[in-house]
């Protein structure tokens, strides 16, 4: 029998060398927590506080509105889960010492990770599926037709954790005690893995279902880094549990694991909200610029936009926006000419003064008021084509949930 410990130095010596001990007669090495975990732990706090300082900078600029089309909440529901993932990365894969409440193995990785990266997940889905319903299928942002596929799909997340939580913890998770690790049940790291994958492969493809919507909300490029990203983590992570499943003894395959979670987690994070902040902290114009595309795309009315300014110097009347411009001012096609403040060519000024100087030289009697042509193919054309943008706008105004 073990005499009790007394000097707690020693017990802490003691106890590690009999970790490492034990770990060595089963055929495995131990590596001991040491400076590159704390380094780990180190990134990860920076790289959490700086996504943290962009969210509250995007807040913070909410009225900026490409900032606000990129659905702030949605985006903050996505950080919080990283910040969650993170603190789950420490304690399943061994960069802290699991004394206390870091013992609670099945807490650590069933709710923090595992929970937090298909809450992360699901939330990117919901973010490609509101532009899908939106911009493809013309139908509204709420309702239970929208909601209930979201709903659907955290409560299959909630069943999984509920589920893996009641099972025998030599099935799912398990603290042991002699070497201080959690040690993960062969079926549940498949069935992560398998949930996990089965819900980036919806994304993947709603994410090509949007590839040719409205300019003013397309996220081509966006989408195809994230989706390289996403298989990325998705095979690393399947080679790591499959082909090295002790990863967690080992100081350089736990760092590559968790940095790994950390670089692409909150890299989606950045390539979502980094352009509309870059631009609007360095590139004041850009917001002109994404409102002259929103109006082109018909979606000016959702963002309050009002009648929008092109500064030109070329009146564009074959543009198939409906709209053109003269002299920066703004040009509905018909008879009526919006000034802008922000025109760089402004209209010049008539200097009419009374009414009766305006009018003098017009004279009513000279010439019958021409009689009113019947409708062209064309203009009956123009005039289907604009029903169908007031339908689309019906099915549309739901975008203002995006903010």
């Amino acid at each position: 029998m073990r005499p009790p410990h007394t000097n707690s130095l020693a017990s802490r010596a003691v106890s590690d060398t009999d970790k490492v001990e034990i770990t060595t007669l089963l055929g495995y090495q131990l590596e001991l927590v040491g400076p590159s975990d704390y380094v780990v732990i180190a990134v990860g706090a920076v790289l959490n506080i700086l996504t943290v300082l962009l969210i509250i900078f995007a807040w913070l600029n909410q009225t900026y509105r490409p900032i606000r089309a990129k659905n702030l909440r949605l985006t903050t529901l996505m950080c919080c889960a990283c910040v969650l993932w993170y603190f789950g990365d420490l304690a399943t894969n061994g960069h802290v010492r699991l004394t206390g409440k870091w013992r609670l193995c099945k807490l650590w990785s069933i709710w923090c990770r595992d929970a937090s990266v298909f809450t992360y997940s699901a939330l990117m889905f919901i973010r490609i599926y509101a532009l899908d319903r939106v911009f493809n299928k013309h139908k509204s942002y709420t309702g239970w037709a929208y909601y209930g596929p979201i709903w659907a799909l955290f409560i299959i997340i909630i069943a999984f954790s509920v589920t893996v939580q009641w099972l025998d913890d030599s099935v799912t998770v398990a603290f042991i005690e002699t070497i201080e690790i959690c040690k993960f049940g062969v079926a549940f790291r498949y069935a992560n893995m398998g949930l996990l994958a089965i819900i980036w492969i919806a994304i993947a493809v709603a994410m090509f279902k949007i590839r040719n919507i409205e300019s003013s909300f397309r996220e081509v490029r966006e989408c195809v880094i994230i989706c390289v990203l996403a298989l990325y983590l998705l095979v690393a992570t399947a080679v790591v549990q499959v082909c090295a499943s002790d990863y967690a003894l080992k100081r350089g395959l736990r760092a590559y694991v968790t940095f790994s979670d950390l670089l692409v987690s909150h890299a989606c994070l950045w390539i979502i909200l980094g352009q509309p902040v870059y631009m609007r902290v360095f590139r004041k114009d850009y917001e002109h610029r994404w409102l002259q595309r929103l109006t082109r795309d018909g979606f000016e009315n959702e963002y309050d936009v009002g009648p929008m300014s092109f500064v030109t110097t070329k009146l564009d009347s074959d543009s198939d926006d409906g709209m053109s411009s003269i002299h920066g001012s703004s040009y509905d096609g018909g008879s009526t000419i919006y000034s802008s403040s922000v025109s760089k060519y402004p209209l010049p000024d008539l200097n009419i003064g009374a009414p009766s100087d305006a009018f003098q030289h017009i004279n009513l009697d000279e010439k019958p008021l021409p009689s009113i042509p019947p409708p062209t193919p064309a203009a009956i054309s123009n005039f289907t084509r604009s029903s169908e943008i007031s339908t689309k706008l019906t099915f549309t105004r739901s975008l203002q949930h995006f903010s």
